[in-house]
């Protein structure tokens, strides 16, 4: 389902009732996210997470290690004794609220849908506007537009994007634009 559709598909739940369930899963909006892809040559899985932390930290993303487990690390690729890692560092600011029930995970809204390979996706989230870079099938990337409105600026600030992996030697290689929604 496209956004759209889930929003006429939506209902309203009382929220007295989700002590009721089980598998309560928090969803964190692209806006109160750093997504930060890179590579790392990686021969010992066991330095994962500290390459990943020295990474962070060359690209001053690393977050406050008093701020509790704010980051989450996904592989991309794999060749050649290089990963490609796409490290999500949730903002200490986060400005949202947790539910009542203590979720049993947590999952990043960018990689709740089902995007199409080597697309740039477009899409409104809580008032405004974000886009997710797939390499192949894979999530590289997300970022909230500056703007709340779809302008000239926002394809400048995709297209910065996409020239700022490939500077990084991530080699995506978007195939075509796809904007969800009747917003766009």
């Amino acid at each position: 389902l496209m956004p759209s559709e889930l929003e006429d598909k939506a209902q309203p739940i009382d929220i007295t009732e989700l002590g009721k369930i089980k598998d309560l899963v928090m969803v964190f909006p692209v806006a109160e996210v750093d997504y930060v892809p890179f590579k790392i040559e990686l021969e010992d899985e066991a330095l994962k997470d500290e390459l990943v932390d020295m990474q962070l930290e060359q690209l001053k993303a690393k977050p406050d290690e008093f701020g509790g487990d704010l980051l989450d690390t996904f592989e991309i690729e794999k060749s050649d004794g290089k990963s490609t890692l796409l490290a999500a560092v949730l903002q200490p600011q986060y400005e949202g609220s947790l539910p009542p029930q203590t979720p049993k995970s947590f999952e990043l809204s960018a990689r709740c849908y089902d995007f199409a390979p080597n697309t740039i996706t477009v899409w409104k989230e809580l008032g405004s506007f974000v886009f997710a870079i797939t390499k192949g099938e894979q999530l590289i990337y997300a970022q909230k537009l500056p703007s709340s409105d779809f302008t000239p600026d926002s394809i400048l600030e995709i297209k910065l994007a996409v020239t700022q992996l490939n500077f990084q030697g991530l080699a995506v290689a978007p195939k075509k634009l796809i904007l969800w929604g009747n917003d766009v």
